[in-house]
């Protein structure tokens, strides 16, 4: 049977096998004969496409020779994790223990092993190497040579990691994982410096997300900071090293320069045309964006865009305050809207020239006109009291200080009712 098993796969395979063992440990031998051999049955069963014998035949001899050398080999190799390991086992076991024929034997092994290293399976070579140094003891050639390969191993992953930075993946964070357990088992030192290595790429990373995250912001018109750059930021910062540092002021010019400056142009001409036309209709979410882009940027770019937005809301009462002004006084509707005193109000408020250009035509329109032509109505026909449609006016006009030839007359009838 163990001829058979060895022989079932050609020597290439199962040297390789021997370079790329995963995690091999010696399990202590089941309590009885009976579950060794059926261990031995499923192993054959899974790792040789075909069983020599039924299971019955396989049973029945296994029970009556578990004790020869031939059958204890074998099952001891069935304690192994999987067929990469059990093979290898199989291959040691079938090894003569003369010193050419093993001197042969590990050479091929460690030809294999050397393989793996190159080929970066780390974690397989050095199980390869352990089951080696189990078979063979006294092969200190093999022993030195692995812990040379070990320290070759701990140099390319320290430089494997170290060329990642500045351009990381998802792949490179999920090879971390297994490189950082072979450094350990090589040397706890070195394992702390790729466990750094590590931690730099995946704030590196983050840092890779935060900038594309940005950049789209900026190309799908949406303007808002993304969340992803807090998070970079902060794991850069708690790196402490200087790769943290660099790529910290690369998130920092694509977060809150490089978007909040060409978010804030483009906002800012959006709300300028808006306020020009008096509607605002739309200008809530830009105002929304804008407020929270510039208070990246600095405190005076914030009060620019508070400013900026109060026009926008001002200018579009200004606009329906003249508009319903005309309809009333049309439609012979005698009292003030209540956007001629809002509009007033915000427009005072705001105090920049442009929003005092828009004072004198909004008074006109309320005032002026439709005010003059409330009073005339009104006025001659208050006997017991100040009529509150003349209250109006009076009040309005005196509050934002409204003066015109053919208004005053009016108002100085109406004032000594309506003090």
């Amino acid at each position: 049977m163990r001829e058979r098993a060895v022989t079932s796969r050609s020597w290439w395979t199962l040297a390789l096998v021997v370079a790329g063992l995963d995690g091999a440990t010696w399990a202590a031998p089941p309590p009885s004969p009976v579950a060794r051999c059926e261990r031995l049955y499923r192993r054959l069963e899974e790792c040789i496409e075909e069983p020599s014998r039924t299971r019955d035949g396989f049973m029945a001899e296994c029970l009556e020779r578990h004790d020869a050398d031939k059958w204890r080999s074998q099952l001891e190799c069935a304690s192994e994790d999987n067929c990469f390991l059990f093979d290898a086992c199989l291959v040691a076991s079938a090894m003569s223990h003369t010193p050419s024929r093993d001197a042969a034997e590990i050479d091929k092994a460690l030809g294999e092993v050397r393989q793996a290293f190159l080929r970066a399976e780390f974690d397989k070579a050095l199980d390869a190497c352990d089951v080696i140094k189990r078979r063979f003891p006294g092969a200190t050639g093999a022993t030195i040579e692995c812990q040379a390969l070990g320290g070759k191993a701990l140099t390319s992953i320290l430089e494997m990691l170290s060329a990642t930075r500045g351009h990381e993946t998802t792949a490179d964070l999920a090879r971390c994982t297994d490189y950082k357990k072979v450094a350990s088992r090589i040397s706890p030192a070195e394992g702390a410096k790729v466990k750094t290595l590590c931690q730099e790429i995946g704030a590196g990373l983050s840092a890779n997300v935060a900038v594309a995250a940005a950049r789209k912001s900026l190309l799908e018109g949406s303007y808002r900071v993304p969340g992803e750059c807090d998070i970079a930021q902060r794991k850069l910062t708690a790196l402490q090293s200087e790769y943290g540092k660099k790529r910290f002021e690369e998130v920092r010019l694509a977060c809150q320069v490089e978007l909040p400056s060409k978010a804030a142009t483009v906002l800012r001409d959006r709300l300028k045309a808006l306020r020009d036309a008096g509607d605002d209709a739309d200008a809530l979410r830009s105002c929304v964006v804008l407020k929270e882009v510039a208070s990246r940027m600095s405190e005076g770019e914030r009060r620019k865009a508070d400013v900026l937005c109060a026009e926008v809301h001002a200018f579009a009462l200004a606009v329906r305050a003249t508009a319903q002004s005309k309809r009333h006084q049309t439609a012979g509707i005698l009292r003030l809207p209540a956007a001629c005193r809002l509009a007033l109000t915000a427009l005072a408020r705001v105090g920049t020239p442009e929003s005092r250009e828009r004072l004198e035509p909004v008074r006109q329109a309320c005032f002026v006109e439709l005010g003059r032509h409330i009073l005339a109505a009104r006025v001659p026909g208050m006997r017991y009291g100040c009529d509150s449609a003349v209250k109006q006016v009076t009040d309005g006009a005196r509050e934002h200080g409204v003066r015109d030839p053919g208004l005053d007359p009016w108002l100085a009838l109406a004032r000594p009712k309506c003090q």
